[in-house]
Parts: structure tokens; C-alpha cells; sequence
């Protein structure tokens, strides 16, 4: 996605029909990408698609709604746009798990007591690993 963000795409589609559930990180990354598509010049757009009942709670109670286009009926196919898979690479490190999280305080700053030991444990393995 960032190689994306970086070539200056603007319409972000994710297809969540086959996701069992999310984690704090992946959600976290989800908001940079909506934080992130919204500093654009053109500001951009992240539509999650097909999300289960489950799935849609999760983005709601971390206030993600406010930044994503949720569409619960639409399914994408190939026609939709060029799929491309994401790296693990890109969730494996620990400075990427640290942004994630401050990405959902930044996008609701409600979240801050939710994750604030996530945050500050993070914070001392990368300053101890430096």
C-alpha cells in the first residue's frame, strides 16, 4: 500500500468477504492509509467493502467510520481495479505495529487509553533495540 500512496493513488478498495477478523494493527494500518490519502493534494478515498457484522463493529468502535467508506453489500471483482497483495514485510516489524497503533489514537482520541500500553511497550523495545 505504501508503494501505492507513494505513486499518488487516490481510490483505495478493500474486498473484506473472505476476513474472519481484524487486529489493532491491521486496523491501525488501515487508518494510516485513510490518514494518509487524506493529506493529498487530491485528498483520496478507502472503501472497505463486504464486511461482516463482526468486522464492521470492530472499525466502528475504534471510530474508523469517520475516516473509511464502508459499504456492507458490495463484493469487488478483478474488473474493479488491479489487486495487489500486500507484503508481510510491511506489518512484521515493530516500528510498523507502533504507527498502526498511533495511527488509531490519531484517528480517535478516545483510543489513546485503549492502547496506550501498547504504545509504551513498543516504545521501550525500539528505543532498547536501538
Amino acid at each position: 500500500m505504501e508503494k501505492m500512496l507513494r505513486a499518488k493513488k487516490q481510490r483505495f478498495a478493500i474486498d473484506f468477504t473472505h476476513c474472519t477478523g481484524m487486529d489493532s494493527t491491521f486496523l491501525g494500518i488501515l487508518a494510516g492509509v485513510a490518514l494518509d490519502l487524506r493529506e493529498q493534494s487530491q485528498p483520496g478515498t478507502l472503501l472497505v467493502c463486504s464486511l461482516s457484522e463482526r468486522n464492521r463493529e470492530l472499525i466502528c468502535n475504534l471510530g474508523l467510520q469517520a475516516l473509511l467508506s464502508i459499504d456492507t453489500q458490495i463484493a469487488l471483482t478483478e474488473q474493479d481495479g488491479q489487486e495487489t497483495p500486500l507484503e508481510n514485510t510491511e506489518v512484521s516489524s515493530a516500528r510498523r505495529v507502533l504507527e498502526a497503533h498511533q495511527n488509531l489514537i490519531q484517528a480517535n482520541c478516545q483510543n489513546a487509553a485503549k492502547f496506550q500500553d501498547v504504545v509504551a511497550f513498543l516504545k521501550n523495545q525500539l528505543s532498547s533495540n536501538a
